[in-house]
């Protein structure tokens, strides 16, 4: 180990890093790289930089011995908690720099845990995957990481005592030092967060995962934890003290440690004296007040306390709410094996509508049918290609926009014309289109996308679920592979249990021929056929669940007559305890709802058994408190 401490100056150092290059030829000049402000201080009388025999070591060269006693940072805490989220080095870059650390990716769309080289991504879905050489990250801290102390850990019951056996540690060898740690064993509990991609415009830290964390319980699990120790003073520029992600010894489950218990487990630290800091010359982040204190934004953030996370878990409803209420005592009374209403955690399954349902279908009509519109009408690369029935389809779409009533016909002519507009894309192609759509704003409400328009009360209904080992499926009337780009990474589900309407998909190179008659090359692509299959609508929807998902569910969720049937079919004959809910679109302050359709809902709710959800009266908001309804879009 290295005698000397380096680490980054205060804050008015920071700031003069232009001025520090300028000079950086000068011999009295103790900046070691232009993206670096460092000092040494040490517990002896030495020697200057300038005087000692020791040369200084390039910051960015990872073959080093400095950089395997380096600490790399991107950006600070600071700015990611106050909602700077873009991506600022690329994820191939960052392994230069280190083979062991933490942080998160671009949106922060999942944790990141750095381990033997390879760098993870553990989802807002719960699921864990490599990440991608050219994935962005707007906040990390890696090293290289060399054994420096082995410490046998024992009968560690929660995070705090986690805490305090590491801090021994800490406080034995040098509190002002950084710290990385690997704790590996068996967790009789580990309790970890991850959370949902955002969109633009951003949110604060700790405004976005008031609602967009996911939280995720596992037992008996095998895997190693991850840390980073920072002194008392980084708390300018990182969280000082300790900072831990997991992940899983299969690498498929992980994310920001909240909590864990075992009986036995091996920590390895490695005591690390340097410091070097990556900022962005963006003007965004050039503009942020990053003096601002965050302390409490960053401590709501780091730690979650169980029980009130349990409590909340539908925070977003009214205590008067009817579905608060049920759901909770159903959920109860079906997860206890002593119950003669218990449910076997395969036969645990619910299906949610998707427009009206989990997400905003008046702006001023459904996703899929202003995309159809922006592709026939408004796209330049394809409006002068539109077809006379796809642009009869988008003036009837039209005319829904303008009065709110959905003509009969329009969703099987709706239908046909996205096949044919977006005929001989792949599905990553057509993926990508409709993501795009996405993130562009919607026109009725101000500081949201059309991404970002999913109710967030019944998100909190899936995450409840989840937790209880329900498995979730969308069925949804919009095209499946629309359903699967306007729905993914928001909705905590894998694409394979989207279902929704379909268009033929074909070889590339399979013409007029047959399927049967056919077989793909290794020369073809799979694209869409422009042909239209089904609407998944009424019936079709039971009959969809039942040829794809194979089991009848117990919880059916939706908003109008075309998910009658899905909800008929949920609670008859069931053998097990089923319930259907039905959402009524009562709230024309927050949302443009109509009163007429509300009341003719509750109405059929009464008739069949289900259970009416007011949008108006049983939550405590829609999209957030950030977003303001401005009137019906023209």
């Amino acid at each position: 180990m290295k005698k000397k401490l380096a680490v980054l100056l205060l804050a008015a150092m920071v700031m003069s890093l232009s001025a520090c290059n300028q000079q950086k030829e000068s011999k009295q000049e103790e900046v070691q790289t232009p993206s670096t402000s460092q000092t040494d201080v040490s517990s002896e009388a030495e020697p200057s930089k300038t005087e000692s025999s020791e040369a200084v070591q390039p910051a960015n060269n990872a073959e080093s011995a400095q950089d395997r006693e380096t600490v790399y940072q991107v950006a600070l805490l600071q700015s990611l908690t106050q909602g700077y989220y873009d991506g600022i080095i690329k994820v191939s870059e960052l392994k230069k720099h280190g083979d062991t650390g933490i942080g998160t990716f671009e949106g922060v769309n999942g944790e990141m845990i750095v381990i033997d080289g390879k760098v993870y991504q553990a989802l807002g879905d719960g699921t864990v995957k490599e990440a991608d050489e050219n994935e962005t990250v707007p906040f990390s801290n890696v090293s290289f990481f060399d054994s420096d102390v082995s410490v046998d850990l024992k009968d560690i019951n929660d995070m705090a005592s986690f805490k305090a056996e590491l801090d021994k540690t800490v406080n034995e060898k040098g509190k002002n030092m950084f710290y990385l740690v690997k704790v590996s064993g068996t967790f009789d509990k580990m309790f970890v967060r991850s959370e949902i991609k955002q969109e633009k415009p951003y949110k604060s830290l700790d405004k976005a995962l008031e609602t967009d964390q996911r939280e995720f319980n596992y037992e008996n699990i095998k895997g190693t934890v991850v840390g980073l120790y920072c002194p008392d003073y980084m708390g300018g520029l990182n969280t000082a003290g300790w900072h831990f992600h997991f992940i899983s010894d299969d690498r498929t489950k992980g994310g920001h440690m909240l909590d864990l218990s075992f009986k036995s487990a091996k920590a390895e630290l490695d005591m690390t004296p340097s410091f070097d800091m990556e900022l962005s010359d963006n003007s965004d982040f050039q503009s942020m007040e990053l003096a601002k204190n965050v302390d409490d934004a960053i401590k709501k953030v780091e730690t979650s306390d169980k029980s009130q996370t349990q409590d909340a878990s539908l925070s977003l409803w009214t205590d008067s709410a009817p579905l608060k209420t049920q759901l909770t005592e159903y959920i109860k009374e079906i997860t206890d094996e002593k119950s003669e209403s218990f449910i076997p955690v395969e036969n645990r399954i619910a299906v949610f509508d998707m427009d009206g349902t989990l997400c905003c279908e008046t702006d001023p009509g459904y996703f899929d049918h202003k995309l159809l519109y922006h592709r026939v009408m408004e796209d330049p690369d394809y409006k002068n290609k539109a077809s006379t029935a796809e642009k009869e389809t988008a003036k009837i779409i039209e005319e829904y926009f303008k009065t709110g009533e959905y003509p009969k016909g329009l969703d099987v002519k709706h239908g046909t014309a996205v096949a044919t507009a977006f005929k001989g894309m792949t599905p990553a192609e057509f993926d990508a289109y409709v993501k795009a759509y996405r993130d562009e704003p919607m026109k009725s409400y101000e500081g949201m996308t059309n991404g970002q328009a999913f109710y967030k009360p019944m998100l909190q209904v899936i995450d409840l679920l989840q937790a209880n080992d329900f498995t979730v499926y969308i069925v949804s009337g919009t095209d499946r592979l629309i359903t699967r780009g306007l729905a993914d990474g928001i909705v905590n589900i894998p694409l394979s249990q989207m279902i929704g309407s379909d268009e033929s998909l074909v070889a590339s190179g399979q013409g007029d021929t047959n399927g049967l008659d056919y077989t793909f090359t290794q020369s073809d692509k799979l694209v869409t056929g422009g042909d239209f299959l089904i609407k998944n609508l009424k019936m079709n929807k039971v009959t969809v669940i039942e040829q794809e998902i194979g089991v009848q569910p117990v919880l059916s969720f939706g908003n109008s007559s075309g998910d009658g049937a899905m909800a008929n079919f949920t609670i008859t004959n069931n053998k097990y305890k089923s319930a259907a809910f039905m959402l009524c679109c009562d709230d024309t302050e927050r949302e443009n709802g109509n009163v007429e359709k509300a009341e003719k809902m509750r109405k059929s709710c009464e008739e069949n058994g289900w259970t009416a959800v007011s949008m108006k009266n049983d939550w405590t908001t829609i999209y957030g408190d950030d977003v303001t309804y401005k009137g019906k879009a023209e």
